[in-house]
């Protein structure tokens, strides 16, 4: 693997790898011309595409990113599971379930450790806070829980490693009166955090550990079809108290600027060490390391707003929507086609109603960006043939078939062409607003219109907060190049290349 390492004491500078370099980012992001590219439509024009498809209604509940997961919502969020699980089993992590409320007493060892980095909502009676000793601590992250069973579970070498997950809700701090848009992405209240923590015995295993982690969270963002950013967060600013490297998964949302969907903490013995994590059977005790990550509901949230079309209208995946293909029929004959369809993978939702209870189907499905629709009718007698409509956001197909469930294969090919169709729509927009930038002027138009901008930089503190004051935008992360290049700021040769975006 190779490294691009600068100058200065080891707080101020860290090291990049190449490690990320396989996706491709650097090669493919365009040389930046003068003209920004335009972002699209607004944080309110999201959650109200998001209420209309029946998915989250954010306006009902007056707390920051409260929402109401609707009917729609909820069978997108069992597909978002669904595929979450497959990937951490193959991963080989564990499901637990930790409470959601703990005394204050399991997050002193983290307090005294790291007191700079909790913020904390608790609960309790009124007869509590009259006494002012509130009952319990809302779960701000996972950390305190799952290393106070760590205590009392892992004693000995032979005990590891643990790879525990856990789909957590998260309680946090967040300003007073947002109620819609960017509150979506960052609510007082955060379900689906789905987090890993893994128990290693030594830097040699955290490494692999790291590897692996990083696989897995990769796998996760691609399964969702979210293209995202991946890089080495700086750790100024970034919780460096708390982790010896942190990697960062972001995407750049339609609105401007990006939202990380994803992490990765290489934390070493930090936490061992605060919690009293001991391996006992080496003489002096030594403690394990840790590495955590986590991908949360903003990926699924992330998929839904950059599947809006132009015209807010949303396009689902095919491999997210819990249903590919919606038949609408008169009469019980398209039962047929539902099964077989079924039998070639396709995941079906079959509706049996009349003519005037179909049409409503119809704008139903497409309102929920469901990919494929089909209506189907069975021949009406000797001589006739079964008629098949498949309608997709690109256009319609007519079919005349002797049996309907014959159009099986045709709309087999509608999905798979929607797929591609969709992919490359997403994609081709992402591309747009990442860019590579060799002059200060430019990268500052490019940031200030919501583009994720490519500059070679030093990653080092001071060079850092200097380059985000000449591009009006932070350092999300930093990427290793193959070639050398003159910093931005100063002109130095460096193979580091910083990812600059708008500030959140």
């Amino acid at each position: 693997m190779t490294t691009a390492q600068i100058d200065g004491p080891p707080d101020e500078r860290i090291d990049i790898d190449d490690r990320f370099e396989s996706d491709g980012l650097l090669e493919s992001a365009t040389t930046a011309q003068a003209k920004p590219a335009e972002t699209t439509g607004t944080l309110n024009d999201f959650s109200r595409a998001l209420l209309e498809a029946e998915i989250f209604d954010t306006r009902s509940i007056a707390l920051p990113g409260a929402a109401i997961t609707l009917p729609w919502g909820a069978a997108l969020l069992r597909r978002f599971r669904a595929i979450l699980d497959e990937e951490f089993d193959r991963f080989g992590y564990d499901e637990y379930e930790f409470p959601e409320l703990a005394p204050p007493s399991v997050y002193e060892p983290a307090i005294a450790a790291f007191p700079e980095q909790q913020n904390l909502l608790s609960a309790g009676s009124d007869g509590d806070w009259a006494a002012g000793r509130p009952r319990a601590v809302l779960t701000p992250t996972g950390e305190a829980s799952v290393y106070t069973h760590w205590a009392r579970t892992i004693r000995v070498v032979d005990d590891l490693p643990v790879r525990l997950r856990r789909n957590a809700r998260y309680f946090r701090p967040a300003p007073r009166g947002s109620r819609s848009g960017r509150g979506i992405y960052r609510p007082l209240e955060a379900p689906d955090v789905h987090e890993w923590h893994a128990c290693v015995t030594d830097d040699a295993a955290a490494n692999t550990e790291l590897d692996r982690a990083l696989i897995m969270a990769q796998a996760m963002t691609a399964r969702l079809q979210v293209p995202v950013l991946w890089s080495r967060r700086p750790p100024w600013g970034n919780n460096e108290q708390i982790a010896r490297r942190c990697f960062g998964g972001d995407t750049v949302l339609p609105t401007g600027g990006t939202i990380q969907v994803g992490c990765v903490y290489d934390q070493g013995d930090l936490f061992a060490r605060a919690f009293d994590i001991r391996l006992r059977d080496s003489i002096p005790h030594r403690h394990p390391m840790h590495v955590t990550g986590c991908v949360t509901r903003r990926l699924l949230l992330a998929h839904l707003h950059q599947h809006l079309d132009e015209h807010g209208q949303l396009q689902l995946d095919p491999d997210v929507s819990p249903v590919q293909v919606a038949v609408r029929g008169a009469d019980d004959a398209v039962q047929s086609l539902a099964a077989r369809l079924r039998v070639d993978g396709v995941r079906v939702h079959l509706d049996v109603a009349d003519r005037g209870a179909l049409r409503a189907a119809r704008e139903r499905w497409r309102r929920r960006g469901v990919p494929v629709l089909v209506l189907a009718q069975s021949a009406r007698g000797p001589g006739d043939r079964a008629r098949a409509v498949i309608e997709t956001p690109a256009g319609e197909t007519a079919l005349l078939v002797a049996d309907v469930a014959d159009a099986a294969p045709e709309i087999g090919r509608a999905v798979a062409d929607e797929t591609a169709r969709v992919r490359d729509a997403v994609s081709a927009r992402t591309a747009a607003r990442t860019r590579h930038c060799a002059d200060a002027e430019t990268a500052r138009n490019w940031v200030g219109a919501g583009a994720v901008v490519i500059v070679p930089a030093l990653a080092e503190r001071e060079a850092t907060a200097a380059l985000e004051q000449l591009v009006g935008g932070e350092v999300i992360g930093f990427r290793h190049a193959n070639d050398v290049a003159p910093a931005l700021l100063g002109g130095s040769p460096t193979r580091v290349r910083a990812l600059v975006a708008r500030r959140g």
